[in-house]
């Protein structure tokens, strides 16, 4: 059995949905399922309030698992502190279950961490890391949430095994304590490829340029910077805009108004999503510059844009130690004038670099496959297994 222990907030199942932390958790479940079948997702996220922990069989990502929710409370700030005394119940609910072969834990929460506390009392099990974002890479003020997090996450490094990081910043601090870690910006989704593959025509191949973005809608992903775009930017562009967020009624308005320029989709299936990332000549991110989060979250999308051999404009990005990766990439200063330009010049910047695009798109899909994600597990794995 695989114990995953990660916040997960899909459409559907939250009233403020957190997709690209959702689209990860789905991703990863895909992966180890291909080498356990027995998975329990447990979900510490506070998806609605006042809820008994509770098991049931879920399906996510093409695989029947076991869910286990953990009990929630009234207040979803406070809930989240209030949660962490109830660890020790949700450790016992899980080993109930059967034995856990693997422990992988979604960043470096303090609930995540304090389950792996709890439970490496009670078995010997590796523990894998997902570290996605550093503690302090946002200004929080007062709120000790991120102090809490570092603190048992201090206290839980001596009991991961292994860490998987989404920069090099977050990687660098795991080994310097001595835990083996690797990128891992993203996966590559399997059926997203299948899709790109299949498309006959070249990118910019018709009169109208389809502009792709796909994500949380709100500022600080620069969804407010696209939107001033969309307003300026002449005829003859597309823009195909799928996501949840603060910006979702503004810009279902503005699809209604200005229909020849926005197609707006909302909240999609991934089903839905993998066929609008292929239907685009160029994809987006215009993530407010991350290099002002110390170093915080790789947009796990911008794989994906890269090996859909798409034409990427983003803002600056943080840095990945992954020769060619970046190459093909357009970027720009995160201004909406920077973005309307880039845009505009999208077709002949694809053409100059065409081979870079299809180059990156080869070292994404090699280096961010689902082999990749799986070969520290197998190890781990069959270690344990003749323990």
């Amino acid at each position: 059995m695989i114990l995953i222990v990660a916040p997960y907030s899909p459409i559907g199942l939250s009233a403020n949905p957190h997709l690209g932390a959702a689209r990860k958790i789905e991703t990863v479940i895909e992966a180890l399922a291909k080498v356990d079948n027995d998975i329990v997702l447990v979900n510490s996220a506070h998806n609605k309030p006042n809820m008994r922990q509770k098991i049931e069989s879920v399906n996510i990502a093409g695989t029947t698992l076991r869910c286990l929710s953990v009990k929630t409370y009234t207040s979803s700030k406070l809930g989240k502190l209030m949660s962490l005394k109830d660890v020790g119940d949700v450790v016992d609910s899980c080993l109930e279950l059967g034995g856990a072969n693997l422990v992988w834990i979604y960043n470096g929460y303090a609930f995540e961490n304090l389950f792996c506390l709890n439970i490496n009392k009670k078995i010997n099990t590796p523990v894998i890391l997902e570290f996605e974002d550093w503690h302090f890479s946002r200004s929080r003020g007062l709120n000790p949430k991120p102090y809490i997090d570092y603190i048992l996450w201090r206290l839980n490094i001596k009991n991961i095994n292994f860490s998987f990081g989404v920069n090099d910043n977050l990687t660098n601090k795991m080994s310097d304590y001595g835990v083996e870690s690797s990128l891992l910006l993203g996966v590559v989704p399997e059926k997203l490829l299948e899709l790109c593959n299949g498309i006959d025509s070249e990118p910019f191949a018709n009169d109208i340029i389809r502009v792709g973005y796909f994500g949380g809608l709100s500022n600080e992903k620069g969804v407010d910077v696209l939107i001033e775009v969309l307003k300026r930017i002449p005829t003859g562009y597309k823009f195909i805009v799928s996501g949840a967020g603060a910006l979702e009624m503004e810009l279902q308005r503005l699809a209604n108004k200005y229909s020849e320029k926005l197609e707006f989709h909302g909240r999609v299936s991934e089903a839905k999503l993998y066929q609008l990332i292929s239907s685009v000549d160029v994809i987006l991110n215009p993530h407010s510059p991350i290099s002002d989060m110390a170093g915080g979250v790789f947009p796990f999308k911008v794989v994906e844009a890269i090996a859909s051999e798409k034409l990427l404009i983003s803002t600056h990005l943080p840095s990945a130690n992954v020769s060619n990766l970046l190459d093909g990439v357009e970027f720009y200063d995160g201004s909406a004038q920077g973005l309307s330009t880039a845009i505009e010049n999208s077709a002949s910047i694809y053409d100059v670099k065409k081979k870079k695009i299809i180059r990156a798109s080869l070292v994404a899909r090699e280096a961010f496959s689902m082999d990749a994600i799986l070969k520290p597990v197998k190890t781990f794995l069959k270690y344990h297994e003749n323990t």
